[in-house]
């Protein structure tokens, strides 16, 4: 088709565009159904200590104190990668401004309730 669009061509340029789009969408959902989500990798002490550089006597220490997520099956320890993931980000340290912008919406959120307080009596 040429480059070209006039006001006559329009009609056959949008009939084009719109069996692209539908080739598109095709593939999309072919792709998409073929693609299987992603399982979560299970790992074993040995592999919860690699994972999270630490030594396979402290990864015991923290499951016997309840401090790691972890399935136990079988006499055996198994631990998510995803749950571990989660247990570093909670670990996760604010940067300045972060804390700033929190202690910020924290002092908003107490001036506001104080004039809420206010304006009920």
């Amino acid at each position: 088709m040429n480059t070209q669009i006039t006001f006559d061509r329009l009609p056959e340029a949008v009939a084009l565009l719109l069996r692209k789009v539908e080739g598109i969408e095709q593939r999309l959902d072919t792709t998409a159904s073929q693609s299987k989500p992603e399982q979560d990798e299970l790992l074993t002490i040995h592999g919860a200590a690699k994972f999270l550089d630490l030594q396979p006597a402290t990864i015991y220490g923290k499951v016997h104190r309840k401090e790691l997520p972890f399935l136990k099956r079988s006499q055996r320890v198994y631990f998510s990668k995803s749950d571990l993931m989660a247990y570093l980000r909670q670990g996760m340290q604010e940067t300045g401004s972060e804390q700033a912008q929190r202690k910020e919406a924290e002092a908003d959120a107490a001036l506001c309730q104080a004039i809420n307080q206010r304006k009920k009596r």
